[in-house]
């Protein structure tokens, strides 16, 4: 058996393995439109636990990164729209567009142009565009409706979030991977790497954030969301560590790079005495002390600290850093 039929043969399997548990389970057909995904389980279907949004978004992406395959059966070499289809995502994260339509009905072009303040000529040639991308969809002639990748933009902030980072920083700094490689070959040096070249600057990514709040913002709120799939789950942690051994009186850890502290929140939930020290840089740090939520204030406080830089806090239980 071929390779190509093989994975055809698993892709199937899989398939009728999903039709059999909604089916049984009374739920809509799995589609870009419907969120059926929302209420499969994690490992299988005896579990009954559903995936966290990120893996629903992580299933939404990769069927959205496939759609240039489905239009070419078998293709052997990269899709060159590929940065057309990022694009996508961008202008709708810019102006918008996913909060313009309404979460279960539909809406109209001129509606959305309205909203966006766009011109609907333009909204016009490019949702189709987008649709082609299993972003959005026609319910009918002239009626806009969410599928599941832009419903989740509207519903989920932190996911939300992390389509803005994906498509406006991480996205131009692989565009300027080999001119970085061309004019920095061999250096170690932090601020000289294709992130600063595509946002021209001589500063490294933390220190170019520091001085831009929304985009640290945004950058913590992706971070936080990536905490919450299954790859980058902070449930490895625990799961993976006996932390009552090290939760007495007086404990503390350090959380150094803690961004806006989702690490030592689940690690409150799951301890009695321990205290936490989120250490970021000033403004991120004062950002995920803004937006902590009460319970915690009395176990977590945040420090402005450069990792780059000797540790400050001297004599802690633990030094955590990932």
């Amino acid at each position: 058996m071929s390779p190509l039929t093989q994975l055809a043969e698993e892709v199937l399997a899989n398939a009728k393995r999903l039709d059999s548990y909604i089916s049984s389970h009374h739920l809509p057909p799995a589609s870009f439109v419907h969120d059926t995904f929302a209420h499969l389980p994690t490992d299988n279907p005896a579990s009954g636990h559903g995936p966290h949004r990120q893996d629903r978004g992580d299933i939404a992406r990769r069927e959205r990164s496939h759609a240039p395959a489905r239009r070419s059966t078998l293709k052997t070499s990269p899709a060159p729209n590929q940065s057309a289809d990022i694009t996508d995502l961008r202008i709708i994260y810019t102006y918008n567009i996913h909060n313009a339509v309404p979460l279960h009905g539909s809406s109209t072009y001129a509606d959305i142009a309205r909203a966006c303040g766009l011109s609907e000529s333009i909204v016009h040639r490019f949702l189709p565009h987008a649709m082609a991308n299993r972003i959005c969809f026609e319910a009918s002639p002239g009626q806009v409706s969410h599928t599941t990748l832009s419903r989740m933009m509207a519903e989920d902030a932190d996911f939300c979030d992390n389509v803005g980072m994906h498509t406006f920083e991480v996205a131009p700094a692989f565009m300027k991977l080999s001119e970085a490689l061309v004019r920095y070959p061999s250096s170690g040096q932090a601020n000289e790497t294709a992130y600063s070249l595509s946002n021209d600057t001589e500063l490294s990514l933390y220190n170019f954030l520091a001085d831009k709040p929304e985009q640290a913002r945004r950058f913590g709120q992706s971070m936080k969301f990536m905490t919450k799939g299954e790859a980058l789950n902070v449930k490895h942690l625990t799961s993976n560590y006996d932390w009552a051994t090290l939760d007495g009186p007086g404990a503390v850890l350090v959380d150094v790079g803690g961004g806006h502290g989702a690490m030592a929140q689940h690690l409150a939930d799951l301890t009695e005495n321990m205290r936490f020290i989120e250490q970021d840089l000033p403004s991120t740090a004062q950002q995920g002390n803004d937006m902590l939520p009460d319970k915690y204030k009395s176990r977590i406080e945040f420090a402005g600290h450069d990792f780059f830089t000797e540790q400050t806090v001297k004599g802690k239980d633990v030094y955590f850093f990932r």
